[in-house]
């Protein structure tokens, strides 16, 4: 199988490629920068292939699977999903934009018609939490609420940067009675009991929104990221600006920030930063089921999950269609990952949580 990692340049894609390398695998490498590609291709010794992700530029030819690392992804993924539909080529990407997988959700018929494979998120965005929150939902019968909490360490990347500046910063997204709604920023605040500790936590519009709605069917689910309580509040304050940071202007100025400052992780902070979560499935009543997962960082979590995805792929015979990685793998593929634990789910009783 002969596969492309687009956006191979960002500081994801460039992860995955070292960690490719070392497995024996040879990626086709893709972006739109000439000079960075081609410096990658002659560092790895690869073949590559400079493109926009534009419909008319995007070139396939002979590649069987594509992992779109080139974001922010609510801006690239549909000319490039549009391209795999065409070429039947494979689509993976690391997204953790819900307009993504809704997306590809509602295309779910024409993608399995087209003979490919769709599994947008194959990366910390979303496969351990999505895994996870399908874990605590089969223990619960009748479950009618999902909550995910994250507490995550370390510097973000250009490009998990330029996501939120995208949609992150000014407004909110939950799933109530099975219907994503969108809500203002700091929509919802909550404690929630980490492994090692409880933390405070506010509403994000993080991917499972989507996903683990159509991983588990349970119809009321929200992401929370932990974060002091004074933040909660400042955000709530803020939220009239929140017109301001929407803004193509401030947008822009943003963006200039970003490519000065945001370099994600280095090298100690891959080994030494890593990542809490904790899942509640709860019925109406606020009984349920809680469990924990704690994993290696988010970006070296991304390239360990997403290459672990194109070997099943590789080897297995996944029937055409769009997938999500606990509807495809099962929550138990989480488990068989390096640098993951998974804690025993515990009965508790939280109707404060509801």
């Amino acid at each position: 199988m002969r596969w492309m990692i687009y956006g191979a340049n960002g500081y994801t894609g460039r992860l995955i490629i070292d960690q490719a390398v070392k497995q024996g695998l040879k990626p086709v490498l893709a972006g739109r920068n000439g000079r960075e590609i081609r410096a990658l291709a002659r560092q790895y010794n690869l073949s590559f292939r400079v493109f926009t992700c534009d419909r008319d530029s995007i070139n396939l030819k002979d590649i069987d699977l594509v992992l779109h690392c080139g974001g922010p992804f609510v801006n690239t993924f549909y000319p490039m999903l549009q391209a795999c539909l065409k070429s039947s080529c494979h689509y993976l990407d690391i997204t953790g934009e819900i307009a993504v997988f809704e997306k590809c959700a509602q295309m779910s018929n024409k993608i399995k018609q087209s003979g490919i494979i769709v599994m947008p998120g194959v990366g910390f965005d979303v496969v351990p939490s999505d895994c996870l929150l399908s874990y605590v939902a089969q223990g619960v019968k009748n479950a009618e609420h999902l909550i995910l909490g994250v507490h995550g360490r370390g510097p973000l990347s250009q490009g998990t940067m330029h996501t939120m500046v995208e949609g992150f910063l000014t407004k909110g997204a939950v799933r109530e009675s099975e219907v994503l709604r969108l809500v203002p920023i700091a929509y919802r605040s909550s404690v929630l009991s980490f492994a090692n500790r409880k933390r405070s936590c506010m509403t994000v519009p993080w991917g499972d929104v989507s996903t683990s709605f159509h991983s588990t069917g349970v119809p009321n689910i929200r992401v929370e990221f932990s974060t002091k309580a004074s933040w909660f509040f400042l955000l709530r304050l803020l939220r009239p600006l929140a017109i301001l940071w929407g803004a193509s202007w401030c947008k822009s100025v943003l963006r200039k920030f970003i490519k000065t400052m945001a370099k994600g992780p280095d090298q100690k902070q891959l080994q030494t930063q890593g990542c809490d979560m904790v899942a509640y499935a709860l019925r109406s009543d606020g009984s349920g089921l809680r469990a924990y997962l704690q994993s290696v960082n988010g970006y070296q979590l991304t390239a360990n999950t997403a290459l672990a995805i194109i070997d099943r792929i590789k080897n297995s015979k996944l029937a055409a269609g769009f997938y999500t990685p606990s509807k495809a793998y099962g929550w138990e593929f989480i488990m068989n990952l390096e640098g993951v634990k998974l804690g025993d789910c515990v009965e508790v009783f939280e109707p404060e949580l509801i």
